[in-house]
């Protein structure tokens, strides 16, 4: 009988970017391979800077979510979501007529912390506020519904614009799995 190793990766915080090689180095002598790194940013809501420049909206209609999926060729709501106020997973969206240019989520992770999963603008749309305006948006909405932080991890586009609203970089968050082995035999 052949087993392997079940899949899941390793989380590390760094706080400071030159602990990176070190921390590598000491996982890798462990058996986990590298995957990469990316800023952990969090904001304190009530600090952010609000920037409405553009129209955005809380997706809540089967067919502003079918639009969203087809453009982000994956489903990026459930209907259970759209319909409920203070749903777990909230999609906000930036249309040009009805076809979709921006989305992000807020994913509730505790009563008072949500997290941002999948910020996108369409290249073609991109550096005219429209990220901006997406996330002051769902940040609002946080805010309402009593949220009180708000965390995400930035690629380095992301990065830059993050800072804007209001979030501070905690650290670098590295990523790591382990090497698979095939063990033989029980």
């Amino acid at each position: 009988m052949t087993l392997t190793a079940g899949r899941h990766a390793l989380c590390v915080l760094i706080d400071d970017p030159d602990q990176l090689p070190e921390a590598v180095t000491a996982f890798k002598a462990k058996g986990y391979r590298f995957l990469g790194r990316e800023p952990l940013f969090a904001l304190d809501i009530p600090q952010r800077t609000i920037f409405l420049d553009h129209p955005v909206r809380r997706v809540t209609t089967i067919d502003d979510a079918a639009a969203i999926a087809k453009a982000a060729r994956s489903k990026q709501i459930l209907p259970d979501h759209l319909n409920t106020d203070d749903s777990a997973c909230r999609l906000f969206a930036a249309f040009h007529e009805q076809t979709p240019i921006g989305w992000v989520r807020s994913i509730r992770t505790h009563d008072n912390c949500a997290w941002v999963s999948n910020m996108f603008v369409n290249p073609d749309y991109r550096r005219r506020g429209i990220g901006r305006s997406l996330l002051s948006a769902m940040l609002e909405d946080d805010l309402r519904l009593g949220v009180q932080w708000s965390v995400l991890l930035a690629s380095l586009t992301g990065a830059l614009l993050y800072p804007r609203i209001g979030y501070v970089q905690q650290g670098l968050l590295l990523i790591f799995s382990p090497i698979r082995k095939t063990r033989v035999g029980i």
